[in-house]
């Protein structure tokens, strides 16, 4: 297939690099143990739609060589899942192996990220039936897939599928809002392979969230009347998929082992021209959790493990190179991290002060110093760099605005990648917000009246005449709140985080504005923001993002928001913030990929400019693998995806 984002997204990352980043030391070898913390990068594509893109570097495609069959790769994991039912699943560590034991409609082509035929092998699209009496999407499945028990897979258990995760309204990584779009759905057989999907409405995500879901027993979860209350890994027929791999035995969150199906179980390889057709090779996969990153990475370094799931921290990823055993895949993230604000409350609602705060981010630093020059890209536009085609030109490559939306130069006011922000700095940047004509607020100098200030000259910025920690307001509209409080991770769970994080709020107290951080653990800080948004700033990441960038309704619009703070639900626009609310609805309302970017790009544009959440990175993933195996498909994301599994074979 032809490349849509012309980008060398994953390749082999050699000693000479490392030691220009690291320095000489840090890649001279192994010393002493390794410290707590660990790798901040992100997870692998999870390979059914989802993720996507990357260039094939670690693969050898089909050759005439003899092949050497059988072997048992292992892979390192710091957690464990949270659950092996696929609708309960919410974490990237189960669906590593759920992605393995159950087909997906569609995948992620590595190369080009563009959705491709999975359990759907064709299909045709017709918008235009929407308001009228035809199916809006006709979809032909592949006739060869049985589940692990030996039924054969049939239209009717896709059919099955939609109605049952609707129905249950599922919340997981599969949810019941992936098909709210679904009014009908009918096969021309129940035996059959032909599935005709009945739209209400216009769905952007047709391809990925429709298309793209799984495929479900019906023989199996017809008789399960809660799907919250399942458990299929302790049920006699365990968890039964169609995919290339079924759970043969596993110590619960120790280890887990995977074993190949049989040939005519597996037909995956002869499908896609990026596989050898002789595959797949390995009799199983294990997974192995270790605990902690710590101990995951001292396996890793010692050989005991053949890949771990997802990216380590650059230091760590220097010493992989100096051991003859190992190499180091970089690639590029299928996601970004940053830091959002809570719009509803003051002053934190008005545009200008908060590109103040994204302004106070110096990214060159985060780059170059934080992430030595290798593990990083700079933050910008809110989709992963990988989605070339999806994003406006660089901001400051704009002129100050892209299609009548204002761009705004958001650069360090500091001496760039020191983060030194200095006095001339200090001024800069208050004139940035105090000068600023489209200001909500007028904003003043006045005398520092918190302790949460480390101005040089004293001196904190007020709010209509208020310092900050008394205009502050809560959900509610109440003043008084003090300082801004900023929640992030523990250094020990996300050391660069953290101290990205703490050096921005030192660069915040000498401007002026008071904040006071709280450090909580990821798991504390969910309720939190997303179900209760009791928060002022907080920092985290998103991953797994699709390429065909449908994640926008649920992260930066009011469908994806509790605006009245009536619902218990984790929505995933903790921030409140709508005002993109009509290009995300317009971009929405279409179908077809090409006219949807340029409105995208709008999209992208307005939320910069409005800045309720700060890009703060895009993380580059350094994967450390052995060489004892060959024949990994990297993709956005990393290494660790199904058809890494389906091609990997022993070197």
């Amino acid at each position: 297939m032809a490349r849509e984002d012309n980008l060398e997204r994953s390749t082999r990352i050699d000693r000479r690099k490392f030691l220009t980043g690291v320095g000489a030391g840090a890649a001279a070898g192994l010393a002493g143990c390794l410290g707590g913390g660990g790798g901040d990068g992100g997870g692998g594509s999870n390979g059914s739609g989802q993720g996507g893109g990357g260039q094939n570097t670690s693969q050898d495609t089909q050759t005439s060589e003899q092949v050497k069959m059988g072997g048992k790769p292992v892979m390192g994991m710091a957690s464990p899942p949270n659950s092996l039912n696929v609708l309960s699943s919410s974490t990237a560590y189960a669906n590593v192996m759920l992605d393995n034991i159950y087909t997906f409609g569609t995948y992620s082509d590595p190369e080009s990220g563009r959705p491709i035929p999975g359990g759907f092998e064709n299909w045709e699209v017709m918008p235009e039936n929407i308001e009228g009496s035809g199916p809006t999407i006709v979809a032909e499945m592949r006739d060869d897939l049985t589940f692990n028990d030996g039924e054969k897979v049939t239209a009717e258990d896709f059919k099955f599928t939609v109605e049952y995760v609707t129905e249950q309204e599922a919340a997981g990584t599969i949810a019941a809002s992936q098909f709210s779009s679904v009014e009908s759905v009918e096969v021309d057989s129940p035996d059959g392979t032909t599935v005709n999907f009945y739209l209400s409405e216009k769905d952007r995500a047709w391809l990925t969230d429709i298309l793209g879901n799984v495929f479900l027993p019906k023989h199996v979860w017809k008789n399960v009347s809660d799907y919250k209350k399942y458990t299929p890994r302790n049920t006699e027929e365990g968890i039964v998929g169609s995919g290339p791999f079924e759970l043969q035995d596993f110590n619960w969150e120790n280890w887990y082992e995977l074993s190949r199906r049989k040939e005519n179980a597996t037909p995956w390889n002869s499908s896609y021209d990026f596989l050898d057709e002789r595959g797949p090779f390995i009799d199983a996969l294990r997974v192995e959790v270790f605990g902690s990153e710590s101990a995951l990475n001292q396996a890793m370094l010692s050989g005991d493990i053949d890949q771990t799931y997802d990216g380590i921290q650059v230091e760590k990823a220097a010493q992989a190179t100096n051991k003859g055993n190992l190499e180091v895949i970089e690639s590029q993230d299928d996601g970004y991290a940053h830091i959002s604000y809570n719009v509803r409350r003051k002053p934190l609602d008005d545009p200008a002060f908060r590109q103040l705060l994204n302004k106070m981010q110096d990214k060159q630093w985060t780059v170059e110093t934080l992430f030595k020059g290798i593990g990083a890209e700079k933050g910008t536009w809110a989709t992963p760099t990988a989605f070339e085609s999806w994003r406006p030109p660089e901001p400051l490559e704009t002129g100050g605005s892209f299609d009548e939306i204002p761009v705004p130069d958001l650069s360090f006011p500091g001496q760039t990648g020191s983060f030194n922000i200095g006095q001339s700095g200090v001024d800069a940047a208050r004139s940035f917000l105090i000068d600023n004509p489209q200001a909500k607020y007028d904003y003043s100098l006045g005398e520092a009246q918190f302790e949460k200030v480390n101005s040089p000259d004293g001196q904190a910025i007020y709010v209509d005449g208020e310092p900050i920690g008394q205009a502050h307001t809560n959900n509610n509209g109440e003043a008084g709140q003090g300082p801004l409080e900023m929640s992030f991770n523990p250094p020990s769970t996300s050391p660069k985080g953290a101290q990205l994080m703490n050096t921005w709020v030192g660069a915040l107290r000498t401007v002026g504005i008071p904040v006071a951080k709280s450090v909580q653990s990821f798991n504390s800080q969910l309720p939190k923001i997303y179900a209760n948004e009791d928060f002022d700033m907080y920092e985290m990441g998103w991953t797994s993002l699709a390429w065909a960038n449908d994640h926008y309704t649920q992260f930066y619009s009011s469908e994806g928001a509790d605006l009245d703070g009536s619902s218990d639900a984790q929505l995933f626009n903790a921030m409140g913030y709508t005002d993109a609310d009509d290009l995300i609805n317009e971009q929405g309302s279409l179908m077809e990929f090409e006219p949807r970017k340029p409105i995208v790009k709008k999209v992208l544009a307005q939320i910069y400019s409005d800045a309720p959440t700060n890009i703060a990175y895009n993380e580059r993933v350094l994967q450390p693998v052995t060489t004892k195996y060959t024949g990994r498909v990297p993709v956005v994301g990393g290494v660790t995806n199904v058809f890494t599994w389906l091609n990997i074979r022993q070197a």
